[in-house]
C-alpha cells in the first residue's frame, strides 16, 4: 500500500497493487486501493487526451464521460472553457478580423512562449 500511495503522489497513476501476493483482509484492501486508483485516472485520463486534441487545434473535443462529484465538475469546467473558446474564435473569424484568429490558431504551437516573448518585445 506504501508503494502505491508514493507512486500515485509522484503522478504515476498507472501502478496498482498485485492482489495476488494477499489473501483475505489485505487482499480486500489491495483491491478497493486499486479501485480507487481506477476511479480516478479514467477523468484525469479523459481531460488529458481532450488538452491533447486542443493542442492540436481541435476544438470540437469534449470530455463525454459519466462521472460524479470533482471529475463531474472538472468535465464541466474543462468543457465550458471549450465551449467558451470556440464561441470566441467563431465571433473573431465572423468580424473578419482574420490576423486576429491567425495570433490565436498559432497559439497551440509548439513555439507559444517564444512566439508571445517575441510578440511582446516587438
Amino acid at each position: 500500500a506504501n508503494t502505491l500511495a508514493a507512486a500515485a503522489t509522484a503522478g504515476d497513476l498507472s501502478r496498482r497493487g498485485d492482489t495476488e501476493r494477499f489473501r483475505g483482509a489485505y487482499r480486500e484492501l489491495v483491491q478497493g486501493v486499486n479501485s480507487i486508483i481506477d476511479g480516478m485516472t479514467a477523468p484525469v485520463n479523459e481531460a488529458a487526451a481532450v488538452l491533447d486534441r486542443m493542442a492540436q487545434k481541435d476544438l470540437t473535443v469534449r470530455m463525454t464521460g459519466e462521472y460524479q462529484g470533482d471529475h463531474a465538475r472538472i468535465m464541466s469546467s474543462l468543457n465550458s472553457a471549450m465551449d467558451d473558446m470556440e464561441a470566441a474564435l467563431s465571433q473573431i473569424a465572423a468580424s473578419g478580423d482574420q490576423s486576429r484568429v491567425a495570433v490565436i490558431a498559432g497559439a497551440g504551437s509548439n513555439n507559444t512562449r517564444a512566439n508571445r516573448l517575441r510578440a511582446s518585445a516587438s
